[in-house]
């Protein structure tokens, strides 16, 4: 990963903020699994004072925690971001407002319901748990034990981490000064690797008539491939017509939907197929995904589906460059992936890293839920 100030020079008047700090799933380990998620929360805190400001200046504002990163970002018209940037940035940075004891244990508890919320549905519960069955990855949500047994001290000790965000990144027709400067980043290490626990930590979720099924890669691709991934799978199944879903649901019937996409984990990527279908029908399901993904990527995708698909993807791209302060995880993405070269991508490369990297059989293991 790249360290320091992105700044997006932008002809229009709209910017963009965001601070990004190593923090995650992927650094998590036991005992403070779900920590960074429940920091999230409570940086955001310090800015709380700011907020009748940001909404009269129609600033939009939010964070999220990923697997590799804590972002905090806000948007809005550039004369209005101006004004307000400072002060958030310096909240954060500085901490001027830390959260009282009374505060931290009402957000720990909003974040234990948000925990939850994530095993409302079996289709969420069964990729969190078949995470931490097969890799030992509890995802940014973390285990509910490791979120309540962080105390209120704990967290005003981690709050130091976010003295110095280890990115800056600006879209804008100006920037922002920090009061500290950046944190230099370090290299993810990749800890994972496929192994099936029997012992693993679940969460109960939901069952009833139908049940999740598909495949998870357990072969992680540790390659800055992912734009070229990316629109290998969209090719495979984004859309009705795509090879995936012509079999599972217009030709047999057994599901709304496939999904069909990539999980990255730190600078690793997994990839998966699922989808819903009655109880009766577990087992036809799973071999249309065995005999799908026991084909070529050039037997399933003509080059004519190939080109639109590419089409579409460059549309995306010019999308995003008249807004680009919408897609902060693509930026991030794309200092190790860029997409600049669209341009180049052919059906033979990209049938050549699917056949790698998506298709075979052998590189997955069975998802049931």
């Amino acid at each position: 990963m790249n360290s320091g100030n992105i700044l997006i020079p932008t002809p229009i008047p709209m910017s963009f903020l965001a601070l990004g700090y190593q923090r995650g799933g992927i650094y998590e380990g036991p005992g403070s699994r779900g920590i960074s998620h429940l920091m999230e929360h409570l940086v955001c805190k310090t800015f709380d004072p700011h907020q009748t400001r940001l909404r009269s200046l129609g600033v939009n504002y939010n964070a999220y925690t990923s697997d590799n990163r804590v972002v905090f970002w806000w948007e809005g018209l550039s004369e209005c971001v101006e004004q307000i940037a400072q002060n958030v940035v310096d909240c954060v940075c500085l901490k001027h407002n830390l959260w009282s004891s009374a505060a931290f244990e009402a957000e720990k508890k909003v974040v234990l319901e948000e925990y939850g919320d994530c095993f409302n549905s079996q289709e969420e519960g069964v990729g969190l748990n078949a995470g931490r069955r097969y890799y030992n990855y509890f995802d940014p949500i973390g285990l509910r034990e490791d979120i309540e047994a962080f105390t209120y001290e704990d967290s005003l000790r981690e709050s130091e981490f976010y003295d110095r965000p280890d990115l800056l990144l600006q879209v804008g027709l100006s920037g922002v000064e920090l009061p500290y400067g950046l944190r230099p980043q370090e290299e993810i290490s990749n800890r994972l690797h496929f192994e099936d626990r029997g012992d693993y930590l679940q969460e109960d979720f939901p069952r009833g008539d139908k049940s999740i099924v598909g495949l998870l890669s357990s072969k992680p691709i540790a390659e800055p491939i992912y734009s070229r991934l990316s629109l290998g799978m969209k090719c495979l199944n984004g859309g009705l017509e795509s090879p995936f879903y012509t079999e599972i649901r217009e030709k047999r019937g057994l599901s709304y939907y496939s999904r069909g996409g990539f999980s990255i984990l730190g600078t690793e990527i997994l990839s998966s197929f699922y989808a819903c279908t009655s109880e009766a029908r577990t087992q036809e399901l799973q071999e249309v995904y065995q005999d799908l993904l026991s084909k070529r990527f050039e037997d399933l995708v003509t080059e004519e589906r190939f080109s639109a698909c590419l089409d579409g993807t460059k549309i995306s791209r010019r999308k995003g460059q008249i807004l680009p302060h919408v897609g902060v995880q693509a930026t991030i993405l794309a200092e190790q992936d860029p997409f600049e070269d669209l341009d180049s991508f052919t059906f033979e490369e990209i049938a050549s890293i699917a056949n790698s990297h998506i298709m075979g059989i052998d590189r997955y293991v069975p998802l049931f839920g």
